[in-house]
């Protein structure tokens, strides 16, 4: 074999190679909820982010324990009681709701009118990690980014 030939083989074989080692899976979009999650239970806030414009000046914070839970029944109502304290407020919840799911939008109607619209971003029956936004005086507006476990 000459070595034109073999230098030819070669290269092709390390082209063929880098090809396969570039084609990793590829990243799903969107939720990632399993197929068996349901929401009914209690769930328990273990971490809590806060982004939001306080007065007009961006500020994220992270609230590592936040107290209380949500619980959803069977019959779309349920009961939340927590606080969480980030970006200098404390927010907090503790009255019945009302709620429904549909694929990874939850809607919470709570007993004062307020009504919260979760994003569910990744869920199993162990945990969540989602995302609503929240207001908190006329110019505070953020978004919470809460992992709740059961």
């Amino acid at each position: 074999m000459s070595n034109l030939l073999k230098v030819l083989l070669l290269s092709m074989f390390s082209f063929y190679m880098i090809s396969l080692m570039s084609c990793g899976s590829e990243e799903q979009e969107g939720p990632m909820i399993s197929d068996d999650f349901s929401l009914i239970g209690k769930w328990y806030f273990q971490h809590v982010e806060v982004d939001a414009v306080i007065g007009g000046l961006p500020q994220s914070e992270t609230d590592e324990t936040p107290e209380g839970f949500i619980e959803f029944f069977e019959d779309g109502t349920g009961f939340s009681e927590f606080l969480v304290d980030a970006a200098g407020f404390s927010y907090g919840k503790d009255e019945n709701i009302e709620w429904e799911r549909a694929g990874s939008v939850v809607t919470i109607v709570e007993e004062d009118g307020d009504i919260d619209t979760w994003n569910i971003l990744i869920a199993d029956n162990q945990n969540i990690t989602a995302e609503w936004a929240i207001s908190f005086g006329a110019l505070n507006q953020g978004t919470i980014t809460a992992n709740l476990s059961k």
